[in-house]
């Protein structure tokens, strides 16, 4: 358990604030000082316009918070994926199911059950179909929340594959329609945007993978150019690959320009690799299919 006090403390300290500067007009010092000793809890508001006078954010004060932080779980569990596929490491990823396993044992909830699936559909995935899988908790959970946040998001990204076509399709529209208003929550909503126009593609529904990409334009038309670059370069790659689907050779070369600039230029080059392999899966099936 996260001793937030303490957290708050230390905040306080290396910023270089007094007890007496951050509880002006909000608390007694007293107070203050037993709130960062744990031996009072304190109302949000107060605590709100305790950060204020430090002049820090709920992002910044949660960073030191790790153990109760499902932004920090979401990254690190981002992490660690993305070096156990770089690596091909089955081994790896099978400890890490069974350290989930475990944890959705003793912990209260079904985020832990629900992370186990999702990893349990990676292994089968990269790996080999060694587990059985009902993705129902997932997907009802998808289905049941109105308004997405970033956890949201971050579950159906890593979720694409346990959904249905339509269940992709229809949960994306849904999803677009509510959301949270904040950028990170944006950040995630348009990756998510990006992976379920792939799987779309792959499962052979071209046009709703172009509806969903509209609605990506519209998301971005507005946006800071600089922040949304990786988002929209990978969007001009599915473009390229949408007209490979529909026959047009000029697909290809645009998808490799997407590819060379994450090489050459950003120096994505794990990643320029995985779109290589892509482009080469979608241009081996689409020569295959025109020569029966």
């Amino acid at each position: 358990m996260v001793n937030f006090g303490a957290a708050f403390k230390n905040l306080r300290i290396t910023r270089g604030y007094t007890q007496k500067e951050v509880a002006e007009d909000v608390v007694s010092v007293q107070f203050l000082r037993k709130f960062e000793n744990e031996n009072n809890d304190i109302r949000l508001s107060n605590f709100h316009r305790l950060l204020n006078n430090m002049n820090l954010t709920y992002a910044e004060f949660s960073a030191e918070c790790r153990d109760e932080n499902v932004e920090f779980m979401m990254g690190q569990f981002t992490h660690q994926i993305d070096q156990l596929l770089i690596e091909n490491n089955g081994v790896g990823l099978k400890r890490l199911i069974k350290s989930f396993e475990e944890k959705s044992q003793t912990s209260v909830g079904k985020r832990y059950q629900m992370l186990t699936i999702i990893l349990k559909s990676i292994y089968n995935s990269h790996f080999a179909l060694l587990y059985d899988i009902n993705p129902e908790p997932v997907t009802d959970y998808l289905m049941k929340v109105e308004c997405w946040g970033e956890y949201e998001f971050f579950l159906a990204v890593y979720s694409i594959n346990l959904l249905s076509s339509i269940g992709c399709y229809t949960i994306s529209k849904k999803a677009l329609m509510k959301t949270m208003r904040n950028e990170r929550v944006k950040d995630r909503k348009l990756d998510f945007m990006l992976q379920a126009c792939f799987k779309l593609i792959d499962d052979g529904h071209v046009e709703q993978a172009e509806d969903i990409l509209t609605l990506f334009d519209e998301q971005t038309s507005l946006g800071e150019v600089l922040h949304y670059t990786i988002f929209k370069l990978l969007a001009k790659f599915i473009r390229g690959i949408i007209l490979i689907e529909k026959g047009n050779p000029a697909g290809v070369s645009l998808c490799e320009e997407i590819i060379n600039i994450f090489h050459d230029f950003i120096e994505f080059h794990d990643y320029s690799r995985v779109l290589d392999k892509y482009l080469s899966r979608i241009v081996y099936r689409n020569s295959s299919s025109c020569q029966q």
